[in-house]
């Protein structure tokens, strides 16, 4: 079950919004939609004593359990349900899958604090490194091993996990999480999670993918020039710029581009950073991108039959 963290690299994909407009009205390309978002309405418990070990399973009376919004917690502002301080929270949902044969892939998402357990239809599809060893139901009064702070009301991301999508089944599936603190005292807890679905036909069954959402890049084969950012797990800031490596992938016309090719038009350093005043506030943002040399200094560039430049 690979997992990575958003934060570690971005990588930023310019792409034109004509490049995407058939999925959208046609519905004919494969395409990302979510079955799960954190602010659904979930099945929650508080435990005060150890649950029964069908919990996580497709059918399980949850019907004493409470009925909360996510995300799930305490402290940092990013909880429509606020639980009190306590080791561990439990968390249901139950989601219809309409047709398995339509999904090729699926990703869990998940923002936290401090430490989970995932499963999908009773098996375990993912856990965080502050928990017990993998195959080990924890208790619920069990702390978890380390710390971890969650990272997307500060405008990070969540971590995401390949899932099996053989795992899903026609009908009713159940996700179900388990979140633990590192103590019963501890400052804060966050729950916050997310199902993605790859839907390889024109249908359109489940909900809107958020608007951090980006789908895996190995996905992207495209006609259009590719822009690739990385900022070597550096948040972008809107105040001074960064330094990150910045790659353009461009063919020619009539040929794909992705992001496993070479980058031809540039492949060098850059200055980075957030541009704008009230746009700031908006789910993308807008960068103000500078090419330079090895030692820092401003260097003019062509790209993409542009004029030599460097802003």
């Amino acid at each position: 079950m690979p997992a990575f963290d958003k934060n570690t690299t971005m990588k930023f994909i310019l792409i034109a919004l004509f490049q995407i407009l058939p999925f959208l009205i046609f519905g004919q390309l494969p395409h990302w939609e979510a079955a799960i978002i954190a602010n659904n309405t979930w099945r929650y418990l508080e435990p005060t004593s150890q649950p029964p070990v069908t919990w996580k399973n497709v059918g399980f009376n949850d019907n004493s359990w409470a009925t909360g919004q996510g995300g799930f917690g305490y402290a940092d502002g990013d909880d429509n349900t606020i639980v009190d301080p306590a080791v561990s929270i439990y968390l249901r949902k139950e989601f219809n899958v309409i047709d398995p044969s339509a999904i090729s892939d699926v990703l869990f998402d998940i923002d936290y604090d401090d430490g989970y357990i995932a499963y999908l239809n009773g098996h375990e599809i993912a856990r965080s490194s502050t928990m017990a060893t993998a195959g080990q139901d924890p208790a619920y009064n069990q702390i978890s091993d380390g710390e971890h702070e969650a990272e997307m009301y500060d405008g990070g991301f969540p971590e995401e996990t390949i899932v099996d999508a053989n795992l899903l089944i026609s009908g009713t599936n159940c996700l179900s999480i388990q979140i633990h603190n590192w103590s019963a005292n501890s400052s804060d807890m966050s729950a916050i999670p997310f199902l993605f679905f790859r839907i390889t036909d024109g249908s359109n069954n489940y909900q809107t993918t958020p608007t951090w959402f980006v789908p895996p890049i190995e996905d992207l084969e495209t006609e259009l020039p590719l822009v690739l950012i990385e900022t070597y797990g550096q948040s972008i800031p809107n105040n001074s710029a960064i330094t990150a490596q910045m790659g353009v992938v461009y063919n020619g016309v009539g040929s794909t581009n992705s992001p496993d090719d070479i980058p031809n038009e540039y492949n060098g350093r850059i200055s980075i950073e957030v541009r704008g005043s009230s746009s700031q506030m908006f789910p993308k943002k807008q960068y103000e991108i500078e090419t330079q040399d090895l030692g820092g200094a401003p260097m003019d560039v062509p790209l993409l039959g542009m004029p030599s430049e460097n802003d």
